[in-house]
């Protein structure tokens, strides 16, 4: 990529002190001349709604960008999430500190912060919600919601305070290579049987994911969704986007279905691209 395009990076503190942190931590690494730090001390939130403004006003695009903010707080305006989504090629990371906000609701003075990050007074409907956890569940579903992108993928990291990190994208493509940063980074950091990687699309059924997932949840749904209908690997594919899994593990559930009986296609090979435009037929299996 480096032979066609450049990298900009624009990282913006308003701490004197984290900044000039930043700046050494930078100036330690080996330097490329096609990708350039640019450091600037100030307020994200009205910095970035600047350019935006100044982007719009003389009608022109983004350049493919990805955007995270990761505040210190949940001061996050969301109309800038959504401005950046309408650009093609424009995605948003959003480090959301759950355990905060789900305090914040239990708190009247906190209405003003969490009208600002929901962008109305949606927040609300969590209210009366006893169970803190459930609580929280509600809201990262509230504000998901808010957001409005067409996909979400959701990776919970616990620890002494509970964050979210929310990515959204309007694009199938990005949707896609961020489940694949999610697995490969659970694959090399994630422990069987810990919860500090943790997908919850599903408030009432967390997907844990480990190095050997359990498959059979994507199984079932996709039984469920298929049913005595004709489809093709295509067709499978763009069901998947929706789902916590890979294209490997939907592979291996075929392979599991054909083996079981419940899946026929004339396709002997392995699933892949090979199989090309060869179809496949749900006929039984667990569902009957």
């Amino acid at each position: 990529m480096l032979n066609r395009c450049e990298f900009h990076f624009y990282l913006m503190e308003k701490d004197p002190a984290n900044l000039a942190a930043l700046r050494e931590s930078i100036g330690k690494e080996q330097t490329h001349p096609k990708i350039r730090v640019h450091l600037e001390e100030c307020d994200f939130s009205k910095r970035f709604k600047e350019e935006l403004d100044a982007i719009e006003t003389r009608g022109k695009g983004i350049a493919p960008s990805f955007v995270f903010i990761d505040p210190f707080g949940y001061w996050i305006p969301i109309d800038l999430v959504r401005r950046v989504l309408k650009f093609p090629s424009c995605e948003v990371m959003v480090n959301l500190m759950a355990q905060p906000v789900t305090r914040a609701v239990r708190d009247h003075t906190k209405a003003e912060n969490l009208n600002v990050l929901f962008g109305s007074e949606v927040w609300r409907q969590a209210l009366g919600i006893e169970s803190f956890s459930a609580q929280m569940e509600k809201l990262i579903e509230l504000y998901v919601k808010s957001v409005g992108a067409r996909w979400t993928t959701k990776l919970r990291l616990t620890g002494q305070t509970d964050y979210t990190l929310l990515h959204f994208t309007n694009h199938p493509e990005g949707r896609t290579t961020m489940k694949k940063a999610v697995w490969a980074i659970t694959n090399k950091y994630g422990k069987p049987g810990s919860d500090q990687l943790l997908i919850k699309d599903n408030p009432d059924q967390g997907t844990l994911i480990t190095p050997e997932p359990d498959l059979a949840p994507l199984s079932q749904t996709f039984q469920n969704d298929f049913f005595g209908k004709t489809f093709t690997r295509a067709k499978a594919l763009d069901w998947l986007v929706e789902q916590d899994y890979l294209e490997t593990h939907l592979h291996k559930v075929l392979t599991e279905g054909r083996k079981d009986g419940w899946l026929e296609t004339s396709h002997r090979g392995l699933f892949g691209p090979s199989m090309g435009e060869t179809s496949m037929t749900i006929i039984g299996g667990n569902l009957l």
